[in-house]
């Protein structure tokens, strides 16, 4: 090997690897091994990229590479390992000696980074997490890409950590030596009082930085950007870009070696071709747990793992709010992670709670809002006012009274002021949405806000009574004013309306609740009323009780009497599912007399039916059979088809069930051709209860036929329950003909299915059927 000069060095390098045979780059990255990088993981000892550069430069590189390399080259050849100690041994000899030939002074061995700048911020000691986007972009760092850079956006909300993370990766590359040089240039996309950093400056800064004198800097920005690109073409240099405003401001500030690596970061989605777009989200509880750990002490966290999760939850598990969190928790050493939770619970002030000095949520969120145009902030601060935890670009639209919302939403969630749980709808993160709300009372005037409330109230009455219409059209529904009537869009179909319904499930319970508090009272009831079938079908117990009270108290403040009618028959008729019947007919008795009192007749009807039915199920029969006889006589004097359907039906329950079978057949017959001519799915109970007619009289198969016919229906509207129901009697009618396996499928099948609508009464009663295993 060549003794002497650093450049004579070099060239023995290339001669040992011509010796070798050649090999390839990628040959030598893998025989080259691995170290371990500041962050843990094992990182190539000789990326391509870098065995390029130096072979090219002749300058000394570091030792651990000519370790590496000379490593390589004899394992190419299959040298035994004795063989390649004896070998590093004189190549560390003879790199030393090149070293201190080529030094200005006495130091000895120049570093090849004597001269490279190393510009980065100290690296965060309690970070943390992010372990597949550290690998990623570490893993790009090996990559080669011939007359371009690998560019790496790392896009994020604020406070998420998008430049803790580039910090760490290039503190860990660093430590790998994979790069000699690592420039760092805050592009000020966000910063308080500053405007973005220019191009032309930044290329001034980032010459300057390399070495270039002042007055040798072009004043034409398009010739100190080729200056640049010259600057660093076969260099090993990490470019770091932080807090970008957009694409255009980073374009001119990337080089044109594949030899260089580049990482910006950036709270808006940055169009930049050929780069690896790196999304950064909040944290996951274990992570805001572990973050908490390692700021306030790993003992008090650790004391508290429930207060600790729900902490990180009220967090948003957004890694800045975690950490000033965990500071203030750290400075007072009498607060448990209970007192601290405590503290973060008012929603009021509970951005307050996350400052720490000069940093703080607020403040990030602000410099992201401010940089908005005006239509954004308005959006985005009304969109704080929606009633559900997300939404799509026609509830946008209605709640802001925007045009294109959508284009602002997509704008939104660009900027990572917005998230997109799926395609077409959108969400805040929680403590976006609280700092929504404050600009909302603090930049839209009353006026504004209350108007953009009665809008989206008004939108969401008149699509959910669509929708209720197309779910179960033959039931009585609410009506909406003129001007409403044609506001919903198009259903195609019953599945299509139970879509939409279940997509804004969230959004119409929680707006019952908005229109009651805020005085639209018939808002409120109209809406749990238009709720009423989805409710049935689903069985949602809990959300149907809750609304339609809240929205009966509403009324009764107004003194709203169809309302609380309404309210109070639907009420009876949730309890009578709950098989709390006494409730049940309290509920319909005095919806019974409103109803009376208003002299509707139809209303009427249906009470007397439902206080049947009541009746029917608590064993007090002949009171059941007087009001559905009471209820039939109205319905043939001043009801529909539908109700004289309904009234058979029970009537024909009761009758069955009192072993007046003949009059049980008639009824159940003539209720089933009624909703056969009108096309009502309410047929479906009237099947089951035919089938049931049969069993009674000792005809399982007649019986099966209508159960399958009932099955069939139900599972086409989307009746859990009754599918249930019915997968349970077909159980009994399989036993019965002696297959006892298909009996227990059955019945297995009812046991999930009432278990699906939290009917565990009924899913345990099935249960005790199956033979033990």
């Amino acid at each position: 090997m060549a003794e002497g000069s650093e450049g004579a060095f070099v060239e023995s390098l290339k001669e040992l690897r011509r010796w070798a045979g050649q090999p390839s780059l990628r040959r030598l990255r893998q025989l080259g091994g691995t170290v371990r990088a500041v962050s843990g993981h094992e990182v190539p000892a000789l990326p391509p990229s870098t065995v390029s550069s130096v072979l090219r430069r002749p300058e000394l590189p570091r030792l651990e590479f000519v370790e590496a390399f000379v490593t390589a080259c004899l394992r190419a050849r299959d040298a035994s390992p004795e063989e390649i100690r004896a070998a590093l041994d004189d190549w560390r000899a003879s790199w030393r000696a090149a070293g201190t030939a080529g030094a200005d002074g006495p130091a000895g061995v120049k570093s090849e980074h004597a001269e490279a700048p190393h510009q980065l911020p100290a690296d965060l000691p309690e970070f943390t997490g992010r372990d597949e986007h550290v690998r990623f972009l570490i893993g790009l760092a090996g990559e080669e890409s011939p007359g371009a850079p690998q560019v790496a956006v790392i896009e994020g909300m604020a406070g998420v950590g998008k430049t803790r993370l580039a910090v760490h990766v290039a503190h860990a590359l660093a430590e790998a030596g994979r790069y000699d040089a690592f420039l760092f240039l805050p592009l000020r996309g966000y910063t308080v009082d500053q405007t973005p950093t220019e191009p032309a400056a930044a290329l001034e800064t980032l010459l300057r930085s390399l070495g270039v004198d002042g007055r040798e800097i072009p004043g034409d920005p398009d010739a100190r950007a080729t200056m640049y690109r010259d600057r660093l073409h076969g260099t090993r240099t990490l470019l770091l870009l932080d807090d970008a405003a957009d694409g255009s401001q980073v374009t001119s500030l990337l080089p044109a070696s594949g030899t260089c690596l580049v990482l910006v970061t950036s709270r808006r989605s940055l169009a930049l071709d050929g780069a690896h777009a790196v999304r950064v989200n909040p944290f996951s509880t274990r992570e805001s747990a572990d973050l908490l750990a390692r700021v306030a002490g790993a003992v008090r966290i650790a004391a508290d793992p429930a207060g600790t999760a729900e902490t990180a939850r009220r967090c948003g598990n957004l890694p800045l709010a975690v950490a000033l969190a965990g500071r203030r928790l750290q400075s007072r050493p009498a607060w448990s992670i209970a007192d601290l939770e405590h503290r973060l619970r008012d929603s009021d002030e509970a951005l307050d709670q996350f400052a720490a000095g000069d940093r703080s949520v607020r403040a990030a969120f602000q410099l992201s809002y401010d940089a908005l145009p005006e239509d954004h902030r308005l959006v985005f601060r009304l969109l704080s006012l929606h009633p559900g935890d997300s939404f799509t670009a026609a509830t946008a639209g209605e709640l802001t009274g925007v045009r294109g919302a959508g284009t602002i939403l997509e704008a939104l969630v660009d900027e990572h002021l917005l998230l997109q749980p799926s395609p077409g709808r959108y969400s805040f993160h929680d403590l976006l949405r609280v700092y929504a709300s404050e600009r909302a009372r603090a930049d839209s005037p009353a006026g504004q806000r209350s108007a953009a409330t009665t809008r989206i109230l008004r939108w969401y009455l008149a699509v959910a009574v669509a929708a209720d219409r197309v779910i179960d059209p033959h039931h009585r529904h609410v009506t909406v004013e003129p001007e409403l009537a044609g506001v919903a869009p198009p259903f195609r179909n019953r599945a299509d309306a139970i879509a939409w319904t279940t997509a804004e499930y969230g959004a119409l319970t929680a707006a019952v609740s908005i229109a009651a508090d805020t005085g639209a009272v018939s808002i409120a009831w109209r809406l749990a009323a238009a709720l009423w079938s989805y409710f049935y079908l689903g069985k949602h117990l809990d959300d149907w009780i809750r609304a339609h009270e809240v929205a009966l108290a509403a009324a009764r403040r107004a003194g709203d009497l169809e309302g609380q009618a309404w309210m109070l028959n639907n009420l009876g008729v949730a309890h009578w599912q709950r098989r709390d019947y006494p409730a049940a007919i309290d509920r319909y008795r005095q919806a019974r007399e409103l109803r009376r009192a208003m002299g509707d007749h139809a209303g009427e009807i249906v009470l007397l039916d439902n206080l049947g039915n009541a009746f029917d199920e608590i064993g007090r029969a002949d009171e059941a059979i007087d009001c559905y006889q009471q209820a039939l006589t109205l319905a043939q004097r001043s009801g529909g088809p539908a109700d004289r359907a309904s009234v058979l039906h029970n009537l024909g329950e009761a009758y069955r069930r009192t072993g007046r079978y003949t009059d049980a057949g008639r009824c159940l017959t003539d209720a089933l051709a009624i909703q056969q001519d009108l096309h009502d799915a309410m047929q479906r109970y009237t099947l089951c209860s035919l089938g049931e007619l049969h069993d009674d009289l000792g005809d399982p198969r007649t019986a099966e036929t209508y159960y399958e016919r009932s099955r069939v229906l139900a599972e086409q509207v989307s009746d859990v329950w009754l599918t249930a129901v019915l997968w349970e009697k077909l159980g009994h009618t399989a036993a019965l003909r002696g297959e006892d396996r298909a009996a227990e499928d059955l019945w297995i099948a009812a046991a999930d299915t009432y278990a699906k609508v939290n009917d565990d009464e009924a899913a345990e009663r099935v249960r005790r059927l199956l033979p033990p295993r």
